[in-house]
């Protein structure tokens, strides 16, 4: 039986997280989405103005939780894919304090300083008593808009995607429901739409206590810190500093297209402007959601340097967003007086001033995707310059020149064509600038991805395969072959055969009445050792546990006292064992 590497396992994990990782992406994006149409049917098209001009506090939540969540999920990952849980702990416990400490400093600082910040974000006198509001009652809840989508991230990597999907479910559904409440009911008018989305995440909370009391998968705990845990703060921040830098970008780049846009475009174009950010708002949910789902997988292959399985993972990446896009894009094109319906803008001469608004802001959606995936990879596999680096010309300096510049130009109509071609400006450097690294340092790194080149130029065998008798027997034939074939000696060779065999049969047996679950498994000859490294989708065990007399654990008595070395983690939803045999 011949076996190959293939993507099942990878496309398996991707599948199984990217419903959460699209819900995780609604609770941070889908209530300026609902609260637009809603705010604009119940109460009128000024209020949806008014929440559109208020999303720049909204993206200021986004920047504290992304630093905790995307940081805390990146180093995570990392750490555990090196199958450090000590160190996995650690950052959990300092993501966890981290996001509630800025929280409450949010909270603190917005609710006392309202007044300056709608004057920043708002130059518009009829519209400010209504974002006064909105912001306020926003400031009054954002400890959990901020706690809530960053547990959001950490559930993911502890392997629990089913409890964070519940969670946004329901905090999206109750949003929905109390928007009518508040709204409708009580006549609260804008208040009641900022109400409604912190009551939403106050029952998220809840979930968010069962996972850190009650939930028995919870395999991150929280640790005693010391001096030296204290200081993986500054590498968790790291890891989630491209996310920040780009939220923040997007509110100050947010600010100044308003104010381009105001003083470019008639009344009936700053409401084009305000339904083309809500589709963005729409659209950013797939697009976060893939690349979200990428993220904590990435982070975990660069960290076993699984470059081909980084492929396979860009791969399905790419297929799904550009997917989603083209079928937005081509919806838009063809029906976009349905589209600008949605949002009750459908009087003829905002239709003219729309229309094309909307057909030209779509184009730009192909760029953006590309540029904020590459943003996530580049973040997840250390490159993080490259990642703050499309960060910048996405958020200042090639959009907002450009739509200046436009905008003087040829008017509202200019700066929609501005977002396309920035967008695809942006895209270009990304693989422009990759193209020249990787020709540059072609010693270090290789491809436009920018894989690491092996200096111990080690010999590498990997496989994809069932947790089946057969196959255990196949895969141990392979390893001993390709041991031999890298001049390991015969007995070292039959070793790393039989630890692939025990392996495999570990996972099948301790796995039985269940579908097989699908393994990767790799083999690294180092000079002075033989590393075999064994992902699966299968139950849970702990390698160290061989003291019990059954079946299911005898294999692992075999591994213990054979190999050199075995260390195991858990990481989202995967077990990730390492197996050293000594040359």
């Amino acid at each position: 039986m011949t076996l190959k590497r293939n993507s099942v396992l990878l496309n398996r994990k991707f599948n199984e997280y990217l419903i959460p990782a699209i819900l995780s992406a609604m609770s941070i994006l889908l209530a300026s989405f609902i609260d637009g149409i809603i705010v604009s049917d119940l109460i009128s098209p000024d209020a949806l103005s008014a929440v559109y001009l208020s999303d720049p506090v909204i993206l200021f939540f986004q920047a504290v939780f992304f630093l905790f969540g995307i940081g805390g999920l990146i180093s995570i990952s990392t750490a555990l894919g090196n199958r450090d849980n000590r160190k996995a702990n650690a950052l959990f416990t300092l993501a966890v304090a981290g996001s509630v400490i800025s929280a409450v400093l949010v909270t603190v600082f917005g609710t006392l300083f309202t007044d300056g910040i709608v004057s920043l974000i708002c130059n518009e006198e009829k519209l400010t008593d209504m974002v006064t509001d909105y912001v306020l009652y926003s400031f009054y809840g954002c400890s959990l808009i901020i706690i809530v989508p960053a547990f959001s991230f950490l559930m993911r990597v502890d392997g629990q995607p089913k409890l964070a999907s519940a969670i946004l479910i329901t905090s999206n559904a109750v949003n929905l429901i109390m928007d009518f409440v508040y709204i409708k009911v009580f006549d609260m008018g804008i208040k009641g739409a900022a109400l409604a989305t912190v009551t939403g995440y106050a029952v998220g909370l809840v979930f968010v206590i069962y996972y850190l009391f009650f939930s028995k998968k919870r395999a991150l705990r929280f640790v005693k810190l010391g001096i030296q845990e204290i200081k993986l703060l500054g590498e968790l921040c790291a890891s989630g500093i491209s996310s920040v830098l780009n939220t923040v970008l997007l509110f100050v780049k947010s600010v100044l297209l308003n104010r381009i846009v105001i003083s470019t475009a008639s009344v009936e174009g700053i409401g084009a402007f305000s339904v083309c950010n809500l589709l963005l708002t729409f659209i950013s949910m797939f697009v976060s959601g893939g690349a979200d789902t990428m993220t904590p997988i990435v982070s975990m292959l660069c960290g076993d340097r699984d470059y081909k399985g980084i492929k396979m993972t860009m791969r399905r990446t790419f297929i799904f967003v550009l997917g989603c896009c083209s079928v937005v894009i081509a919806f838009v094109c063809l029906f976009p007086e349905t589209v600008l319906g949605f949002f009750s803008f459908d009087a003829p001469e905002k239709l003219d001033a729309g229309v094309p608004a909307v057909r030209i802001f779509s184009l730009s959606l192909i760029g953006m995707s590309i540029s904020y995936i590459m943003m996530n990879y580049f973040q997840s596999t250390k490159h993080k310059s490259l990642s703050v680096m499309i960060s910048l010309l996405r958020g200042l300096v090639i959009t907002v020149p450009l739509a200046w510049g436009m905008g003087k130009a040829f008017g509202a109509e200019g700066i929609w064509w501005s977002i396309f071609i920035s967008e695809m400006l942006t895209a270009a450097a990304v693989f422009a600038v990759s193209f020249v690294i990787s020709k540059r340092k072609s010693d270090k790194y290789s491809g436009i991805l920018l894989f690491e080149k092996d200096a111990e130029n080690a010999a590498e065998y990997d496989v994809s395969l069932e947790a089946e008798a057969q196959q255990a027997v196949s895969v141990s034939e392979s390893i001993s072959e390709f041991a031999l074939a890298n001049s390991v000696i015969e007995k070292t060779a039959r070793y790393a055969g039989l630890l692939a065999e025990e392996t495999v049969e570990h996972i099948r047996r301790f796995n039985t009445g269940k579908k097989p679950p699908r393994i990767d498994l790799f083999c690294k000859v180092l000079p002075d050792k033989l590393i075999l490294t064994v992902r699966d989708n299968g139950a849970v065990f702990d390698p160290a546990k061989t003291d019990e007399d059954t079946e299911e654990f005898s294999n692992l008595k075999m591994i213990n006292s054979v190999a050199e070395n075995v260390e195991y983690s858990r990481v989202i939803g995967l077990n990730n064992m390492l197996v050293e045999l000594g040359r």
